[in-house]
């Protein structure tokens, strides 16, 4: 692999980029923190952001785009941004923090105008559950138990069949741990960000709902591959997704804001998990979180890690791989094979890099190495290895 790309990339000067540096002004982006008051944004990024970079969602696309999939967003409210307009949204609405709204793009925005990237799910319908937040300054907006508890029950009886919390809680509760028993019996995933952390005291935290059995606890990933410095550490943590620096819709019109945290990179999971309930209707919750553990890029620890889980999600395996039938979650991810012959074959993600290199080769030195870094970080993901 590096060879060809190495041929590829000939007669080029290469200097150190990032993904990041393809982005049009997104380093210049307005920011969302979950407690302010938001206006519609004056800036929008048309290129492709680092974490859809990494993430890859499109090459899942050709078996589903998450169509027949509600995901339900429980935060302060989703509005009606360009990339969540032509029936995406049920029960759209004033979202004065924006925080809401950016959830929901990641999950299944659709393409608008120039912009060139869209949710996780594109086709997948999402439902709104507003609730009442407060911020602590830092770390995600947070909710009463109760609260929370009302709002899974609403969203499990509006037809989702994935949660996705944009608001937690630090305190533990009977109520909201019924609740979150009653969505899994339901056969409803809930998907939530683990703790999160300040300063240079303890990494160790929960959240809740992330802290009890069945939810999907996710931790925020950086540009580097390594967990953000705020993204707790606990038993809680499947699997991890990026949630510094990501760019998403702003409450209305068809700018982005960018924003961090675990809630964030838990919006990537929940789009990946609806793009699973799509093509896999048949799976459980528990089969489907044991998908989303499994496929995910393997950890250092080749099973679960403290800080990441099982590793970084990753959308079009999480759909398309076939496990083992003795798979299990003390099996490593190596154990995960390629799709059988009576499914679609996996696309050919390595071959649409190389196709994405070439498409930018005339943009200019510092573009091509953007996607250098990036097809070498994934290849070391994956266990490349020099001829």
């Amino acid at each position: 692999m590096k060879r060809v790309v190495a041929a590829l990339l000939a007669g080029f000067v290469l200097v150190g980029a990032s993904p990041a540096a393809a982005e049009s002004g997104a380093g210049e982006l307005p920011t969302v923190t979950g407690s302010d008051c938001v206006p519609d944004s004056p800036r929008t990024v048309t290129d492709l952001p680092w974490a859809q970079q990494w993430l890859m969602p499109s090459a899942a696309w050709t078996l589903t785009r998450g169509k027949g999939v509600t995901v339900a967003v429980v935060d302060g409210g989703v509005g009606s941004p360009a990339s969540l307009r032509q029936g995406a949204v049920k029960n759209p609405g004033k979202d004065c923090t924006g925080h809401g709204t950016l959830l929901a793009s990641l999950v299944a925005g659709r393409k608008a105008g120039l912009v060139a990237f869209s949710g996780v799910a594109p086709a997948a319908t999402i439902l709104s559950v507003k609730v009442t937040t407060s911020s602590p300054g830092s770390g995600p907006p947070m909710a009463t138990p109760s609260t929370l508890a009302g709002a899974i029950r609403s969203a499990v009886s509006g037809g989702a069949k994935v949660v996705l919390l944009g608001a937690v809680s630090t305190t533990p509760s009977k109520t909201l741990a019924d609740a979150v028993k009653a969505a899994v019996r339901a056969n409803v995933l809930i998907v939530a960000g683990v703790g999160t952390v300040s300063g240079s005291g303890s990494k160790l935290a929960e959240s809740y709902p992330s802290a009890y059995p069945g939810v999907v606890g996710v931790a925020a990933m950086q540009m580097t591959g390594e967990v953000a410095s705020f993204s707790a550490y606990s038993d809680d943590v499947d699997v991890m997704a990026p949630g510094v620096g990501v760019v998403g819709a702003a409450p209305s019109g068809s700018g982005h804001y960018v924003t961090d945290g675990t809630a964030v990179a838990a919006a990537f999971v929940a789009g990946t998990a609806a793009l699973v309930r799509s093509y896999r209707p048949d799976l459980d919750v528990a089969a489907v979180t044991e998908r989303l553990e499994l496929t995910a890029a393997p950890s250092p620890a080749k099973g679960r890690h403290a800080a990441m889980g099982f590793g970084v999600v990753d959308p079009a395996a999480a759909v398309a791989y076939e496990l083992p039938p003795t798979a299990g979650k003390t099996d490593a991810p190596a154990m995960v094979v390629r799709a059988s012959a009576d499914r679609p074959t996996l696309p050919d993600r390595d071959a649409d890099l190389i196709a994405l290199v070439v498409a930018v080769a005339g943009l200019g030195v510092a573009a091509v190495a953007g996607f250098v870094a990036l097809i070498v970080r994934r290849g070391r993901a994956r266990r490349w290895r020099a001829p």
